[in-house]
C-alpha cells in the first residue's frame, strides 16, 4: 500500500493497558498524520468510536482544504440500565466539544433506539452550553412530511404502548417473557414496561432542537451529498431502504420474495395490537383505538359472542369455565405469548430503518461504511443503488455493489449480531486489502442481556477478511501490544499498529487518503 510521504510526529499508541486505565502514550514516528504542505485532500480522515459501553457514537475528522476541520458525530447514546450512565455520556460529549472546539458541523441521528440516542437527553446541558450543530442529518423515516415515514411511526407508536400494557400484564402474572419484553422496550426508553420518562421520540426531538438549521431528511435516491466546504468528500445514503417491504425484513430467508396478508385478513400483530389496547381506560378516544379491528381479531363472528360477565350467571357457562376447579381452563391470557415475537419485530424493524452511509474519500476512492444497526432488507436493498456522478465533462456510474468493494473501513452494524452483516451481498463484497473494522461491542454486557455478541462465525470472518485489524470498545489490550497475528505480514501489522490510538475513553482509527493508495 501506498502511502502519504510526510513524517510528523503523530498521537501514537504504544500503551500499557494496567490496572484498568492507559499510561501515557509513547510518541511514535509515524507517516499517517499528514500529508506534504498544500496537499490537504491527502491528509488522513480519523474515525474516533467512544467506550461508554453497549451503544453507538463515532466522532470523525476531515481535513478541509482551508486548513481547517470538518466535524461529524455519528449517533449518541448507551443502553438503558447502564450505571452511571448520564455521567458517562456527559464525559462523551465533554470529550467531543473539547476536541472540535465547541463546534459540530454535523450532527447524524440513524435511527430512534435509546443506545443510539440517549446521550442527547443525558448531556443535554453539554449540548445546550458547549457545542453548536449546524446541521442534523436524519433518515426519511423520521420525516413528517413523509406518508410512509408517518405510517410507521404511527405503527411503531402503537406497538410501544401495546407491549408497555402487555410487559405490565405479563409482570403481574409473573410470566417467564415478562423479562424479554422488557428489556426489548429498553431500546425506546420504555423502563420495565413502565410509562414516564424520557423516550427516543424525546431524544430525537431534542436533536432537532440543537440544530441552528432546519434538519437533512436522507434519502437513499438523493445524489450523493457533497458540501462546499469538504469538496473531496462524497456522502452516499443506502438506506433506510424507501420500500416497507425491505423495512420489515430482517433475518434471512429461503425465499426470494415475502407474502403478505390481504388488506380484509388480519395478521398476528394487527391481533394482537388490538387485543393489547382494547378496554383500556380511554381507550375510545385512544388513536389506536379500532372497533372494526378488534371485531376482526376476535376467534368468533360478533353475532355468536357472549359477554363474559352475563356468561358467568347461565349454568353451562358457570359449570365450565368459570367454577374456581377448573380455572385452568381460562386461556385470557394465552395471547399474551405472542408479545416477545412482537417486541422482536419492533425492534428489527426500527433497525432498518437505520441511516446508512457511505463516505468516499474521492482522491483515493476508498470508502468508510457506517451501518448503523441495518439489518437484512436494508442490506439487500444497496444491490440496486445506482447514482450517476458528473465531473466536467466526464461522467460515470456508481452503484452499492462497488461502494462496499471500495470500503476500508467498516463500521460494524448492530454491534456485530448475527443478522446485521450480510454475508454474500454483504461483506464478502469488502474485498479492499486495507479493511479495518471498528466494533462497538461490549461483550460482557451483551452476555449479562443475554445477547451473543459479536456473533462467533461473523468475527472470526471479519478477522479473516480484514487480517486482525479490528478496534472494539471492550478491548483489554491495545493493538501496539499485540503481538502479530498469524499469517499477517510484520509490515502490514505495524502500519495498522501505527493507525490505532487507545485511550480509557474512546479508540480511534486513522484512514490515509493519498491518491493510488
Amino acid at each position: 500500500m501506498r502511502r502519504c510521504t510526510a513524517i510528523s510526529e503523530g498521537d501514537g499508541n504504544a500503551q500499557e493497558y494496567q490496572a484498568g486505565s492507559w499510561n501515557p502514550p509513547i510518541r511514535v514516528k509515524t507517516r499517517l498524520d499528514k500529508a506534504p504542505p498544500g496537499n490537504r485532500a491527502a491528509e488522513p480522515v480519523k474515525v474516533r468510536m467512544y467506550r461508554q459501553g453497549r451503544g453507538d457514537c463515532c466522532l470523525l475528522h476531515f481535513p478541509k482544504p482551508d486548513g481547517g476541520a470538518f466535524w461529524m458525530m455519528i449517533d449518541c447514546g448507551i443502553i438503558v440500565g447502564t450505571p452511571d450512565a448520564k455521567e458517562i455520556m456527559t464525559s462523551v460529549v465533554d470529550d467531543v466539544a473539547t476536541v472540535t472546539g465547541g463546534r459540530l458541523d454535523v450532527l447524524v441521528i440513524t435511527h430512534e433506539h435509546w443506545d443510539h440516542v440517549s446521550g442527547l437527553l443525558q448531556a443535554a446541558d453539554v449540548f445546550k452550553t458547549r457545542l453548536k450543530i449546524d446541521c442534523v442529518w436524519f433518515g426519511w423515516t423520521e420525516d413528517p412530511g413523509n406518508p410512509l415515514a408517518r405510517k410507521l411511526a404511527a405503527e411503531r407508536k402503537r406497538a410501544v404502548q401495546a407491549l408497555r400494557m402487555t410487559a405490565q400484564r405479563l409482570h403481574a402474572s409473573n410470566s417467564a417473557l415478562a423479562g424479554g419484553v422488557s428489556k426489548l422496550l429498553e431500546f425506546f426508553g420504555e423502563s420495565l414496561g413502565v410509562a414516564g420518562g424520557t423516550r427516543t421520540s424525546d431524544a430525537v426531538r431534542a436533536a432537532g432542537e440543537y440544530s441552528r438549521r432546519a434538519p437533512r431528511y436522507c434519502r437513499p435516491t438523493d445524489p450523493p451529498i457533497v458540501l462546499p466546504e469538504l469538496p473531496g468528500i462524497r456522502f452516499y445514503v443506502l438506506a433506510p431502504p424507501q420500500n416497507e417491504q425491505a423495512i420489515k425484513k430482517s433475518n434471512p430467508s429461503k425465499r426470494s420474495t415475502e407474502t403478505y396478508e390481504e388488506a380484509v385478513a388480519v395478521d398476528a400483530n394487527s391481533a394482537f395490537f388490538a387485543a393489547a389496547l382494547h378496554n383500556l381506560a380511554g381507550a375510545e378516544d385512544s388513536p389506536f383505538a379500532d372497533k372494526g379491528l378488534v371485531e376482526q381479531s376476535c376467534p368468533f363472528d360478533i353475532s355468536q359472542q357472549v359477554n363474559p360477565e352475563e356468561a358467568k350467571d347461565w349454568p353451562f357457562f358457570h359449570d365450565n369455565y368459570f367454577a374456581e376447579e377448573i380455572a385452568w381452563r381460562k386461556i385470557e391470557n394465552q395471547w399474551l405469548e405472542v408479545a416477545s415475537q412482537l417486541a422482536l419485530q419492533l425492534d428489527s424493524h426500527t433497525n432498518n430503518t437505520s441511516l446508512v452511509l457511505a463516505i468516499e474519500l474521492v482522491a483515493s476512492g476508498k470508502v468508510l461504511l457506517f451501518a448503523a444497526d441495518a439489518q437484512v432488507g436494508s442490506w439487500l436493498s444497496w444491490q440496486d443503488l445506482r447514482w450517476t456522478i458528473k465531473d466536467g465533462n466526464r461522467t460515470e456510474t456508481v452503484t452499492g455493489k462497488e461502494l462496499l468493494r471500495r470500503t476500508v473501513l467498516y463500521k460494524v452494524g448492530h454491534h456485530g449480531s448475527h443478522n446485521a452483516t450480510l454475508r454474500e451481498l454483504g461483506l464478502e463484497e469488502m474485498n479492499s486489502s486495507e479493511l479495518m473494522a471498528m466494533i462497538p461491542v461490549d461483550h460482557d454486557m451483551a452476555v449479562n442481556k443475554r445477547w451473543n455478541m459479536p456473533f462467533p462465525p461473523l468475527l472470526d470472518r471479519l478477522a479473516q477478511k480484514t487480517r486482525g485489524r479490528i478496534l472494539r470498545i471492550d478491548d483489554k489490550i491495545a493493538a501496539a501490544d499485540r503481538g502479530t497475528p498469524e499469517n499477517v505480514p510484520p509490515a502490514l501489522w505495524k502500519e495498522f499498529q501505527q493507525r490505532a490510538t487507545y485511550r480509557d475513553l474512546y479508540v480511534e482509527l486513522s484512514v490515509d487518503n493519498c491518491p493510488g493508495a
